[in-house]
This record gives C-alpha cells, structure tokens and sequence, in this order.
C-alpha cells in the first residue's frame, strides 16, 4: 500500500518582532536585512549584544524559510548565555526550525541534548510538545500515530501542560478529526489562533509551522464544514496539497527529463482560493515579478473546489526570492 504523508500547519510560538526593526529598516528587503546583521554581528564583540543580533537574525531566517540556517542561529544564541533556562529556550527554538524542514532525526538529537535540563520548569511544556510532534513526523501510517495521540491525550488532563493545551487539541484534531478537540477549542480557547484556523478564519501569515504526519482525512476543514470566508486575493495556506507531475515524456527530449529529475524540486504555495478567478490574478501578479506560478485544483470531500497558487523551481532561493518580490510563501514538502 502507498503511504501518503501530508503536511499541516500552525502557527505556534513563532511570531515576527518586528519592534526588533528600526523604521529605517521598513525602506529594505528582508534579504538585505539579514545580510545587514551578518555583517554586524561579525564585528561585535560584547556578547549581550551578540545574542541579540543572532536572534533578530534567527527570527528573519526563520520568517524567510531559512530552517536550517535560522537553527544554526538560535544554536549560536545558546552557546552565548550563560542562563541555563536560557539555553534551553534557544536549543527549543533551534528543534523547532528542523521540524519546519521536515528533519525530525536532528529535532530528536537537540530535545535529547536537554532533555536532562529541561524537563522540569518553564521550558518543560514545550520539550514534551516538540517532542510528541517528532514523533507524529515519524509516523508512516495512521496506525502508527495511535501511541503519540495517546500521550498527547494524558497532557491534556495535566496542570503543567495547560500553558500548550491548545496547541494540543489542535494537533489532536488535525490527525483524529474528532469534534470532541474543536469544541474543547471553541470552548476554552474561542479567541485562540488554533481555533480560528480549525475554523478556517484566519490567514496563517506570517509563518506556518510545518511538520509530516499521517492522519484520517486530505482535507482539513472537510469534518467541520466551515467554508473559506474570503473572496478576496489572500493567501490561503491551509493544507499541504499532493502535486503529481504533470510532464508528458517525449523520445526527443530525455536527457531534459533526466536531468529535472535528478535536480531537487523546491514547491511553495502562495495562496488558496474558492475562486479560480482570483486563483488566476494572483498568478498574474506573479507573472510580473518574473515567477512561474501554477493553479492546483482540489476537490475536497463535500465536493468543493478550491484553488491552490503553487510555484515549482530548482532554484533553493525561490521562496526568499518569491518574499523579496512582496508575496508571502509556504513551503510544500513531497
């Protein structure tokens, strides 16, 4: 049997300060920035400083899509404080970028690294979390995801887990779709970012927060029957969606089809519409930054039509290019 692996997202802990930016700093592109506070911080000294840069650095490497080097700054971060608690808290956002590439192996190895320091006080709710996520990204079949959801399930009815309960039932729901979770959201946490997207009310600018995991349905929303709510050209992230290629081989052209194959496919999605029309015009917008976009069909299970803007390129610097040009991005990982 194929396994299917989808990707879903939330926005969790993970918010832009842009306080951290001077009102110079709105006149430049976020690419320019960081390379503003690499070169700053190669010429301080004073370590209070320092870790200051590297986490406004993170932060704009973490916002850009830069996983991988947004860890490596959160780790720099580490090394620098001398407060253990935090340490740890740097380590923890250093997992949290890998699980947004996909990397569970290295999100274990730094949850292991603190595990030992972190597993009681202010860090420890998220230790747990992170930790029950990695697992979820481990997870080939539905079967697979019982034990996580299990414990997921003993935190809810734990007093030191309550400050992450909502990001608990929202992860319970996406993988269960069990009403019991949303309504304990609409309840407890009506207000709550996870509520309104399990509602679908909510744009998940500015940053999602990717990770695989198998689980009983495609669509997000097809269980609670809430509709888009918006017409307007808005990005609509709200699902990893499957693109299968569409390439039709040719006797002429193979060593073409080759090579594409061998070159690694970087997918972002920019928007997600009811609308085909609006679908198109962001397509065009794009159009004329020089970027190829391309309209995804998907049928949900109410029989519903939607309408994904997705951009495909072997270009690694397509989504800070996509961003640089004023659009906002998700990563798709197939």
């Amino acid at each position: 049997m194929k396994k299917s692996f989808f990707c879903f997202f939330c926005i969790i802990f993970v918010f832009l300060n842009f306080n951290a930016f001077s009102q110079s700093d709105k006149n430049i592109t976020l690419e320019e920035k960081i390379n503003e506070l690499v070169l700053e911080i190669d010429k301080t000294e004073e370590s209070a400083k320092k870790i200051k840069l590297y986490e406004q650095l993170a932060v704009c490497q973490e916002f850009a899509g830069l996983y991988q080097e947004a860890s490596k700054s959160y780790i720099a971060c580490s090394k620098i404080v001398s407060n253990q608690t935090e340490k740890d808290s740097f380590v923890l956002k250093a997992s949290r970028c890998f699980l947004s590439c996909g990397d569970a192996e290295k999100t274990d190895a730094l949850l292991t690294s603190i595990a030992s320091t972190a597993r009681v006080g202010e860090n420890a709710p998220l230790l747990k979390l992170y930790a029950a996520w990695s697992w979820l990204a481990k997870c080939s079949t539905f079967e697979e995801v019982h034990e996580p959801t299990v414990i997921l399930n003993s935190y809810l009815k734990m007093d030191s887990m309550k400050s992450v309960k909502k990001e608990i039932l929202f992860t319970l729901w996406y993988i269960t779709l069990e009403e019991k979770y949303i309504t304990t959201l609409q309840n407890e946490f009506p207000n709550s970012l996870e509520c309104a997207m399990a509602q679908g009310k909510v744009d998940l600018s500015p940053l999602p927060f990717w990770y695989f995991s198998p689980r009983r349905e495609v669509s997000i929303k097809s269980e609670t029957k809430i509709e888009p709510t918006a017409e307007k050209i808005e990005e609509k992230p709200d699902e990893k969606l499957s693109l299968p290629e569409t390439k039709v081989e040719t006797k002429d052209e193979p060593k073409k089809e080759e090579k594409l194959n061998q070159e690694k496919i970087y997918t972002y999605q920019l928007g997600f519409f009811s609308s085909k029309e609006n679908a198109q015009r962001l397509v065009d917008r794009v159009a004329e930054k020089n970027i190829q976009a391309q309209i995804k069909e998907e049928v949900r299970p109410s029989g519903n039509t939607y309408f994904a803007v997705i951009v495909k390129s072997t270009d690694s610097e397509i989504g800070s290019k996509i961003k640089n040009n004023g659009f906002e991005c998700y990563p798709v990982f197939e």
